[in-house]
């Protein structure tokens, strides 16, 4: 009877062994397939709705531990709800909450809840891999037919194509990084990175490279971390030197085709400096933000784009802050920032947390989490594209690898041995 006691797992070790049924990752599986692709919306709230529903059914069960996101979230929708007080227009605003936090929160509960074991893991890295082979073949075949990038396909324009390509990379790359995975996958997806790459260097984006570059840094401080050896931790210093002067060449690059050089001679660099329209915006929304610092004029990204394009005489694009926290300091005040600030650092924290797992595949979720979590936010520093399916895209991925890591919790002889170490 005794034996019987021991060998039974508890509720939290139960809910890893097995996993949803297979009919309840039918609509997560489909919003996952979607969520990359401009112009989808209707498939996409389709398929949210269906994910609800199948993370509902399948909580009823299972009943997964709360996620420790759920403080910075409340933060979120607190400091949100206050900008309601001022807001220039309320039902803008409101709806604003409902499309940016409540479509966020659904997104990551549904994965968070339907994510349990290597299953479910490798179904869901699968189905971003074939998104993410479709949208950069659909990328490099429109740019050799239209000679541009710069319009609103399924790619969703040169912004938003850009900001997918730095949420979806550094699970790309620590797939292509493990060494247990088998051969093939890792050829397949390495080559799929270097198209990606040439994808993005089409778009002209000098952001893009600056996240890069800061994610390279990240992945190197993970790598270097492990090595135990003198040697070991010079090869790491070596490789990240020389991916750091490629990828520094290619910023050169872009910036030079974009006519914004960063090199050249310093009266070159400083006219273009005193041009960059980024730093008029970002002092405009410095202004604004002075002016309500501590409730703003409503949530959502284009409240006050009227005001802008007044501001700037209809110049195109600034109608925005172009800096998420900015924006959200000009939508909320100076909450809003905070609350934003402690909505990444709680979810970075997470990920590095699980980066120290026992379990090799929990780490390996943990690192390219971190790296996300960097990325993203290098990337939205000169705009705000943290909206929309965007958004919804980095919850899912927060979802996914929060909701897997919750077998770090579990001693390992609750689930087995993970397939992905």
């Amino acid at each position: 009877m005794r034996d019987q006691a021991v060998a039974s797992p508890s509720n939290a070790e139960r809910s890893l062994i097995g996993g949803p049924a297979w009919y309840l990752m039918a609509g997560p599986a489909v919003l996952l397939l979607v969520l990359p692709f401009a112009h989808t919306t209707a498939l996409r709230m389709v398929a949210l709705a269906a994910s609800a529903l199948a993370a509902a059914l399948h909580w009823r069960h299972r009943r997964p531990a709360p996620s420790a996101l759920m403080p910075a979230f409340g933060v979120w929708i607190l400091a949100a709800a206050w900008s309601l007080l001022t807001a220039a227009d309320f039902w803008y605003s409101a709806g604003e909450i409902k499309t940016e936090i409540g479509y966020g929160l659904v997104t990551f509960l549904c994965f968070y809840t339907l994510t349990e074991s290597d299953r479910e893991l490798r179904a869901w890295v699968a189905v971003l891999a074939v998104s993410f082979a479709v949208l950069v073949a659909y990328t490099l075949a429109a740019f050799v037919r239209e000679g541009t990038l710069e319009f609103q396909g399924l790619h969703g324009g040169v912004l938003n194509y850009t900001t997918y390509l730095v949420m979806v990379l550094p699970v790309a790359a620590v797939l292509a990084a493990n060494p247990c995975a088998p051969t093939r996958v890792r050829v397949a997806v390495g080559v799929l990175i270097l198209l990606a790459l040439v994808s993005a260097a089409l778009t002209y984006s000098r952001m893009f490279w600056l996240s890069v570059i800061a994610g390279a840094v990240v992945l190197f401080i993970f790598h270097w971390r492990n090595q135990t050896t003198r040697r070991g931790r010079l090869v790491s210093i070596a490789r990240l030197v020389g991916a750091i002067l490629a990828l520094l060449l290619m910023l050169a690059v872009v910036a030079e085709k974009r006519q914004f050089p960063i090199v050249g001679s310093l009266e070159r660099v400083g006219v273009t400096l005193r041009t960059d329209p980024h730093f008029r915006v970002w002092s405009y929304g410095i202004d604004r933000i002075v002016e309500s610092p501590l409730v703003g004029t409503g949530f959502g990204r284009m409240q006050q784009a009227a005001v802008y394009a007044a501001h700037f005489r209809n110049e195109e694009l600034l109608v925005h802050a172009h800096n998420v926290f900015l924006d959200y300091g000009v939508q909320m005040g100076i909450p809003g920032i905070v609350a934003l600030a402690f909505l990444f650092w709680s979810v970075g924290r997470q990920f590095t947390r699980l980066s120290a797992s026992r379990a090799a595949a929990c780490r390996l979720v943990g690192i390219a989490g971190t790296v996300a979590v960097v990325m993203v936010v290098v990337r939205n520093c000169t705009d705000d594209q943290f909206v929309r399916h965007n958004a919804m895209l980095f919850w899912a991925l927060v979802g996914i690898g929060l909701g897997y890591g919750r077998r770090a919790e579990v001693p390992p002889t609750a689930v087995g041995s993970s397939t992905w170490s």
